[in-house]
């Protein structure tokens, strides 16, 4: 509806519209960020779309989401490229990134994952800004992070600027030089965000301290049911995916954290190598906090975030919404596992054999959740969803399955099969997240 109402304005008014009548007695509209008014790829569809004598269509609207989700990836795609990865590597991790949980649960927040799809173009510009250590290099990032916050989203931005600063520090803590100068590079670069940005966050910060707001505290600080954790391994868990979810009173789509069986596994199997690489402690930093931070209150990065943060900002943090950056560090992670193997510096993934005991395991699970099912009296809610769960969780054995299947021949492979395998997992992750991960 905002895009709408920008659109129809520019074409009967031929200017952007700066108040909106419409919503109870009127309010500013150029102070809801949210309405993205100045983020220039929505401004151009808008343009064009008034310049044709058209109401903005949801179509359209959705060809610019898709659009922006494969950025995402590419963005992924092109870090992991950046820091050394094999083609195999970095496409795994563009594609687990693209289709991981957050666009499966948080589609309907296209403003969210708008603003996310720029944060591996962000931590691309921090780390060529890193090396070079010139007054040049602050001009990408600059535009990267305003073209965060101009997509709208505080808890897509915020935390964005909050943990691509801290990969960056730890590039620099790395380098063991010249500290004055990063710190002052990346404070002139965020100035440089701050001031590009600033027609879309300052009329509203001016709008939210004259603003009644409620549950700020609350919405801010609380996040992922610690259940959710279950989805990791275990989709559709709770029927979130088929809408028949069954948890109340928590919201269905903070349920489901599932990044492929596949990309668990690498990350799980080359954590010990990860946390011995330079390359991927950064990313191990960042990951850890998006981690515990996604959690809220059952843990202590939510409530950190939100009292250090100024009046007016903190509210702008959602805990919950950290799972989209997560997800990009996982999937970075999981690229650099493979990237290990790939190159020879691991010598197997994970075990084959713990994939098909996995496999049997959750086989015999799920046999037994059914059958619970199945003799359990007519009326009790036990025999929709004992079906339900079965039937998840039969998923989770087909992908070990799988896995066991492509990793059976994989410890002590010469180069050219490893090449091969990594080629295999990247489809399998592909298969995994578009039939499983979405449903």
């Amino acid at each position: 509806p905002w895009s709408h109402f920008i659109t129809w304005s520019l074409r009967t008014t031929g200017h952007l519209p700066w108040w909106n009548p419409y919503t109870l007695m009127g309010e500013p509209f150029a102070g809801n960020i949210q309405a993205a008014i100045f983020y220039p790829p929505k401004l151009l569809l808008i343009a064009l779309t008034a310049a044709l004598g058209r109401d903005l269509s949801l179509w359209s609207l959705e060809v610019l989401f898709m659009l922006h989700i494969a950025w995402g990836g590419l963005g992924a795609y092109r870090l992991l490229r950046q820091q050394g990865t094999t083609f195999s590597s970095a496409m795994l991790g563009g594609t687990i990134f693209s289709l991981g949980a957050p666009t499966a649960c948080f589609a309907e927040h296209m403003g969210l994952l708008t603003s996310v799809a720029w944060l591996p173009w962000f931590l691309i510009a921090l780390c060529q800004m890193e090396r070079r250590r010139d007054i040049s290099s602050i001009a990408p990032v600059g535009l990267t992070a305003a073209m965060m916050i101009l997509a709208g989203h505080p808890p897509g931005f915020l935390p964005g600027l909050v943990l691509g600063s801290l990969v960056y520090v730890m590039w620099a803590w790395q380098r063991q030089t010249h500290y004055v100068r990063a710190a002052g590079l990346l404070i002139g670069a965020l100035a440089l965000a701050v001031l590009l940005s600033a027609a879309a966050w300052l009329p509203a910060y001016q709008l939210q301290k004259h603003a009644i707001t409620t549950e700020t505290e609350r919405s801010a600080m609380e996040g992922l049911p610690l259940v959710a954790a279950a989805s990791f391994f275990w989709p559709n868990l709770f029927g979130q995916l088929r809408g028949e979810y069954w948890m109340s009173p928590v919201n269905p789509i903070f349920v489901h954290t599932y990044e492929s069986i596949a990309g668990l596994l690498l990350l799980i199997g080359g954590v010990s190598g990860l946390l011995r690489s330079r390359r991927a402690r950064p990313f191990l930093a960042a990951a850890a906090v998006a981690g515990l931070w996604m959690f809220g209150k059952d843990f202590f990065v939510s409530q950190l975030m939100y009292y250090l943060s100024p009046r007016g900002v903190a509210g702008g943090f959602h805990a919950s919404y950290v799972l989209s950056h997560f997800t990009l560090f996982f999937a970075l992670l999981a690229g650099l596992a493979l990237d290990a193997y790939t190159r020879g510096v691991r010598d197997e993934i994970f075990p084959a054999k713990f994939c098909v005991l996995g496999a049997g395991v959750t086989l015999a699970m799920a046999l037994v959740i059914v059958a619970a099912g199945a003799f359990a009296p007519a009326n009790s809610p036990l025999t929709g969803r004992a079906g339900q769960v079965g039937g998840s969780l039969l998923v989770t054995t087909l992908m070990l399955g799988s896995c066991a299947v492509v990793l059976r021949q994989h410890a002590g492979a010469h180069l050219a099969a490893r090449t091969r395998i990594a080629g295999a997992l990247c489809a399998l992750v592909l298969f995994d997240l578009i039939v499983v991960g979405s449903g």
